[in-house]
């Protein structure tokens, strides 16, 4: 059991420190892509997502920005 949980997780990091998900037609960012991608540092991006500047899911203890969100958010149509 512990052997199948380490394991599982080493593909949820192997995952989450790619630059880009894809998700069926959709294609992800993680925030340590957005920073790079925006020369800003990472607690700006969760910053930015925490107060809706920037729309995320969650997956598990990470965010993912669609780029359609990140397309607003470059185009100053945030929600908030």
């Amino acid at each position: 059991m512990i052997k199948s949980s380490i394991s599982n997780m080493k593909g949820v990091l192997e995952i989450m420190n790619t630059k880009t998900i894809k998700i069926g037609k959709k294609q992800f960012y993680n925030v340590e892509a957005l920073s790079k991608m925006l020369f800003i540092p990472v607690d700006t991006v969760r910053k930015y997502i925490r107060e809706g500047k920037i729309k995320a899911i969650k997956v598990g203890k990470f965010y993912l920005v669609s780029v359609e969100n990140l397309d607003k958010f470059l185009s100053g149509e945030s929600d908030k």
